[in-house]
């Protein structure tokens, strides 16, 4: 980065009005992506984390634990807390977990999850959190799992409201990553060397 003479600006907000954006030529706009919060009665409980609280700010996690979303998220989230020495049940509504991962290296990490015991619920659809634990339905039965803290791993939304302003505002402007639709990190990479090279 010195070698090629690139500002880096940090703890700076930037908005459509920057002077810092409006005195460039092009723009490439990677903000990331936010945790989907489901329309869930008690979802912004006090005792309800995202995926993301707990693998990237290491917030404090209770011994009981349940992970809503049994994507590969949500599977690599319970067995990062397993190691931890967290009690987790990962809940998920389909009829099997880390179904957006590829066949290898899904089944080492069911393998690894089966092994270190973290229990996997199938067909589960959350109807509510509530102190003490997770309100489900499976085949139209109530059930209730209790736990200390809920971990949501239900997908990510991007972060987009900048770019609809600046796609209006810059004939040279280009989206990447998970602003631009919440995927793996292989495809952002791949965006942002793209967008660059045509620069």
């Amino acid at each position: 980065m010195r070698k090629r003479k690139i500002t880096v600006k940090l703890n700076s907000e930037v908005a459509a009005q920057s002077l810092d954006v409006g005195e460039n030529d092009a723009i490439i706009l990677a903000r990331g992506a936010s945790p989907l919060l489901p329309d869930l009665p008690g979802i912004h409980g006090e005792n309800v984390l995202t995926a993301l609280d707990v693998l990237l700010t290491k917030k404090q996690v209770p011994k009981k634990v349940v992970v809503v979303g049994g994507g590969m998220v949500g599977c690599e989230t319970a067995e990062f807390l397993r190691k931890k020495g967290k009690d987790v049940i990962v809940l998920e509504m389909l009829d099997k977990v880390a179904g957006d991962m590829g066949p290898t290296l899904r089944w080492r990490l069911l393998a690894r999850l089966r092994e270190s015991g973290v229990r996997i619920e199938t067909k589960v659809r959350v109807a509510g959190i509530r102190e003490g634990g997770v309100e489900g339905l499976r085949n139209g039965e109530k059930e209730f799992f209790q736990a200390d803290a809920v971990i949501l791993a239900a997908g990510m939304k991007p972060n987009n409201l900048l770019a609809q302003k600046l796609k209006l505002e810059r004939a040279v402007f280009y989206q990447v990553g998970d602003c631009w639709q919440p995927r793996k990190l292989g495809e952002a990479i791949q965006e942002a060397f793209f967008a660059a090279a045509k620069i």
